[in-house]
């Protein structure tokens, strides 16, 4: 069928006992039910008594477990007169418990029935008073979106887990320090969290549903010959900062960021010599005003700021 009900909504027995009391009314008028609170003894609801009698069964988590299989079917065994049991469980049996179900069906002196899972849900849906108590459209929409969002935000966790963990065996390569001179915990997390935020930039670009975390941790090992992130030398970690910044604030209109940077740094020198900078002048300037020497330690965000500056400079003197 095209609608889904899922009977985890139902959080309690209670309810399904409330919901399957509801069902077997609409379905049989004569229907009758037991208040349990003084014990039921296996007897949840009947049809004339003691000729077919009802069970039901909402397992708090998994499936149907085969002792509580069992449980309920003795339980129903030690009532003379029965010609039918009916078996209501949220949860489908399972291969060994529908071999127990056949078996039995030759040796009990009455008719097993049983209505679970898919099925009683198929049942459920005939009854649109019910469908719409226990579960209305609006909660099916949005469980069925919660679920979709938690199964992608789990392959996205186990996605990073795996490219981003430390691997058991890794093959050193040059630009690797030593376990001593590697990045600190805090600026570990730091780069962690820029190279999330840079994947998670262009997966929003690019309109992907898939986060690219493995590329950016390829290309940031690569640029910076690594066998992973976290081996990167503490001494580096301002380079690696400005490498992560520059790229994650680049033209996104599809500019490759190593072009943005030349870019600026090209429109800045043109702005020098038409100012009539010495480049002693123009590194005093750069110290002044970003505690800089050169222009190529600055990332794009600064660069952008010191062409504007300088721009506005040169357009007072004309």
């Amino acid at each position: 069928m095209a609608e889904k009900i899922n009977f985890r909504l139902i959080d309690n027995p209670a309810d399904f006992q409330r919901m399957c009391e509801m069902y077997l009314h609409a379905k049989y008028p004569e229907f009758q039910t037991v208040d349990g609170r003084g014990g039921d003894e296996g007897i949840d609801g009947f049809i004339r008594w003691k000729e077919h009698i009802f069970q039901f069964h909402h397992p708090f988590s998994g499936g149907l477990r085969l002792d509580k299989l069992r449980h309920y079917l003795n339980q129903a065994q030690t009532h003379e007169g029965i010609k039918r049991w009916t078996f209501l469980c949220s949860a489908s049996p399972t291969k060994s418990g529908w071999e127990y179900i056949e078996a039995q069906r030759a040796t009990v002196p009455f008719e097993i029935s049983i209505l679970a899972g898919s099925n009683l849900a198929e049942e459920i849906l005939k009854f649109p008073h019910i469908r719409e108590e226990f579960f209305p459209r609006e909660t099916l929409q949005t469980t069925k979106e919660v679920l979709s969002h938690t199964a992608k935000i789990q392959r996205d966790v186990e996605h990073i887990r795996k490219r981003l963990s430390k691997p058991k065996v890794e093959r050193p390569r040059k630009g690797d320090a030593p376990e001593e001179l590697r990045l600190t915990e805090e600026h570990k997390s730091e780069i962690y969290a820029r190279l999330q935020q840079c994947a998670e930039q262009e997966a929003t670009i690019k309109r992907r549903k898939n986060t690219p975390y493995a590329k950016w941790v390829g290309e940031f090992n690569a640029h910076f010959v690594l066998s992973h992130y976290y081996c990167l030398p503490e001494s580096k970690f301002l380079d690696a900062r400005r490498y992560l910044e520059m790229r994650l604030h680049a033209d996104r209109r599809g500019e490759k960021r190593i072009d943005t940077r030349n870019r600026l740094i090209k429109q800045i020198k043109v702005t020098q010599k038409q100012l009539g900078w010495s480049d002693a002048a123009y590194r005093s300037m750069l110290q002044r005003w970003f505690n800089v020497s050169s222009s190529t330690e600055l990332d794009i965000p600064d660069l952008q700021k010191l062409a504007s500056k300088m721009k506005e400079i040169l357009a007072s003197q004309t």
